[in-house]
Formats: C-alpha cells, sequence, structure tokens
C-alpha cells in the first residue's frame, strides 16, 4: 500500500513539473526593490536659487535609499516545458533620493519620482523540471512609458529650491529602454496554479534626462547620462490554461 501511494505521488509531481510552463499561461504580479538613477540629474536649478551659475557643482553626492514597487498583468506561453516566453504591463514607480552641500554650504535633498507603465518581453527557461517546485531564469528587454513625474528639492529650512516646477515632467524623456533579468522558483500547485517567488535587476540604457536638461557638471564640463537601475523582490500568482 505505501509503495503505491508513493507511486502516485510521484506521478502527480511528474505531470505537474512537466505540464507547468508549457502552454498559456496568465497571472498577476508585484514587485517591491530598491531603486535609483545611475549619474543622477547634475542640476535643476542651475538659473537661480540657491545655486549659482558660476559654482554649481552637483551637490547631490550623498546617496540614500529610496524604494519602489510595481503591480500588474502578465501572459506567457511555454514552447516547451523548459522554455518560454512572458510578457507583463506593470505600472510601476522609479526614482532616486540624494543629499549634499551645495554653494556657500547650504545643505540640500532632493527626491525625484517617476511613474512608468512597464512592458517587459522575457524569455524564461527552467533548466530542471523535478517535482513542484522549479527554478527558473528569464532575461529580455524592458520598455518604460513616462506618465508623470516629481521632483522635490530642498534646503536646509525645508523650503522648495526655485526656480523650479516640481510636476514638470518636461525635464525627463518619455521613454525607457533597458535589460531585465533573474532568478527564481515557481511553485507548482493543482488545479493549473501556480505562483513565482524571485529576485528581479532592471539596468536602463537611455538617458533619463531630457535634452534641454543635458547640463555639464562643473568643473569638468563633461556630461554623464542618468539611467535607471533597480533590484528587488517578486511575487506573482499565475493560472495555465
Amino acid at each position: 500500500m505505501k509503495k503505491i501511494l508513493l507511486s502516485v505521488v510521484a506521478i502527480i509531481a511528474l505531470s505537474l513539473s512537466t505540464e507547468a510552463q508549457k502552454g498559456f499561461h496568465a497571472g498577476i504580479q508585484g514587485a517591491y526593490y530598491g531603486v535609483g538613477l545611475l549619474s543622477p540629474p547634475t542640476r535643476f536649478e542651475m538659473q537661480g536659487g540657491t545655486f549659482s551659475a558660476k559654482k554649481n557643482k552637483n551637490p547631490y553626492t550623498n546617496f540614500d535609499m529610496k524604494y519602489g514597487s510595481s503591480v500588474g498583468l502578465a501572459i506567457g506561453y511555454g514552447f516547451i516545458p523548459s522554455v518560454g516566453i512572458q510578457v507583463e504591463l506593470n505600472t510601476s514607480s522609479m526614482g532616486n533620493k540624494s543629499h549634499g552641500t551645495a554653494y556657500k554650504g547650504a545643505v540640500v535633498t532632493r527626491e525625484i519620482d517617476l511613474t512608468y507603465t512597464q512592458v517587459p518581453v522575457l524569455l524564461k527557461f527552467r533548466p530542471g523540471n523535478d517535482g513542484v517546485v522549479h527554478s527558473y531564469f528569464y532575461i529580455g528587454p524592458e520598455f518604460h512609458f513616462l506618465t508623470s513625474a516629481s521632483v522635490n528639492a530642498k534646503d536646509s529650512t525645508g523650503a522648495q529650491i526655485t526656480p523650479y516646477s516640481p510636476k514638470d515632467k518636461g525635464h525627463f524623456t518619455t521613454k525607457d529602454v533597458g535589460l531585465a533579468f533573474g532568478t527564481g522558483a515557481d511553485f507548482v500547485l493543482p488545479a493549473g496554479i501556480y505562483f513565482n517567488l524571485g529576485v528581479r535587476i532592471y539596468y536602463g540604457f537611455s538617458d533619463l534626462n531630457d535634452p534641454s536638461y543635458r547640463i555639464p557638471s562643473d568643473p569638468a564640463k563633461v556630461y554623464t547620462a542618468s539611467t535607471n537601475a533597480s533590484a528587488g523582490l517578486n511575487l506573482g500568482v499565475h493560472y495555465k490554461f
């Protein structure tokens, strides 16, 4: 009797593992991650206010931890049990937080909040399909479309640094393209349901600064593009058709 039960369990596990990714699947998912801008914008306040146009070195050199999140839908197709594709439609938050000392010793802080419609197109690999826990790795391009932007730069008194319109997303380009990749595990349940838990990293290739705000940093007069980056946890629930 014990051997029969073990055989039944083995058959169920094998059927779940071999069919889990093959075919269509759809689900919901979310992520929570640390975000930042590689080479953050040198300045937005270059025309006056706290900073001097002649001696305006980048004051935002001390980076503070900032977190973002995303939520959305995923749909995919498994060509074979070990290889598939997944396309997502998410709303995501990115940005940067930093502080430092500006001209004449003024202590300043700045927080950049960027909200995107996010479309990752991921090729997903499952190197092993034993049991109900399947490890995976995925990689692919990720497209971002800017929906809102906010920059809050303040001095040591908490006053907004001027001149600046903090809700004006014209300081940023409206599109961002980069590479997403990650690893984790799918946990297969009966009735075609499975959930995933993993780590995802994003590295942006596009310069986020609008051309009119691509300002070289004093005194070197060298301009460096600002790009998005994030890394964190990803969790989702899916149904296989």
